[in-house]
C-alpha cells in the first residue's frame, strides 16, 4: 500500500474519540492507538493549522503530497485560505485537475461496493468526505482509515491531526452531506 515518506505523528498514536456525535470528538482522550492498531489505514503528510486558520491547505496539501504534487502559489487553496469559505466539490475537481488527477465525486457509503470508503482505502485512495462537526459548519476531512471490527473511521483532521471516530458518530457527521465524497486518483486510472 503506498505510504507517503514525510508522514509524522507526534504523539506517536491515533487519538480514539470517545463520544457519541461528531462535536467534541476531536479532543483528546487517554487512548491512543497506534498505526497497526488499524485494519486499512494510509500514511499521508500531516498539516495542522490552529482552529481559526482555513482547512481547505490542511487538508488538500497532504492529498496533493501523496500523489506527489504540491499547490502553486496564488492556487484557488491559497485564496480559499484567505476568504475562509469551504471549497465546493466543482472547485476541488478544477483544483486536482491543473494538478493532473482525476476526480470522482459521489455519495459514498461503508458498504463493500466499489463506492465504499473501505474500498477505495484497500485501493489505495484516502477519501475527502463533507462532515459536520458542528451545526450548520461543513467542512471537509480526509478519510485514511476504517477498521471493520472496532467499527472505527480514522480522519486527518486539519485542527487535530489523526483520529480515530467511532462510526455511529462519523455516520452522524457524514449524513447531513448526503454522505458527499470525493476520490482522487493519477489520470491515467
Amino acid at each position: 500500500m503506498k505510504q507517503a515518506t514525510s508522514f509524522q505523528i507526534s504523539t506517536g498514536c491515533i487519538v480514539l474519540a470517545v463520544c457519541s456525535g461528531l462535536v467534541g470528538c476531536v479532543s483528546q482522550t487517554k487512548e491512543c492507538l497506534v498505526p497497526d492498531d488499524i485494519d486499512v489505514l494510509l500514511l499521508l503528510p500531516t498539516r495542522l493549522g490552529s482552529a481559526e486558520s482555513s482547512l481547505a491547505p490542511n487538508v488538500l496539501d497532504p492529498l496533493l503530497a501523496y500523489y506527489g504534487r504540491r499547490r502553486s502559489p496564488g492556487s484557488a487553496i491559497s485564496q480559499q485560505a484567505e476568504t475562509g469559505l469551504v471549497l465546493s466539490a466543482d472547485e476541488i475537481r478544477a483544483i486536482m485537475k491543473r494538478h493532473d488527477l482525476k476526480v470522482f465525486v459521489f455519495n459514498g457509503n461503508l458498504k463493500t461496493s466499489p463506492i465504499s470508503i473501505p474500498y477505495h482505502l484497500r485501493m489505495g485512495r484516502p477519501l475527502l468526505v463533507m462532515l459536520t462537526p458542528h451545526a450548520d459548519n461543513p467542512r471537509w476531512f480526509l478519510v485514511v482509515g476504517y477498521d471493520e471490527r472496532r467499527r472505527l473511521v480514522v480522519v486527518q483532521d486539519g485542527r487535530a491531526g489523526l483520529v480515530a471516530l467511532p462510526l455511529d458518530a462519523f455516520v452522524n457527521a457524514w449524513t447531513p452531506n448526503e454522505k458527499l465524497t470525493i476520490v482522487v486518483g493519477e489520470a491515467e486510472q
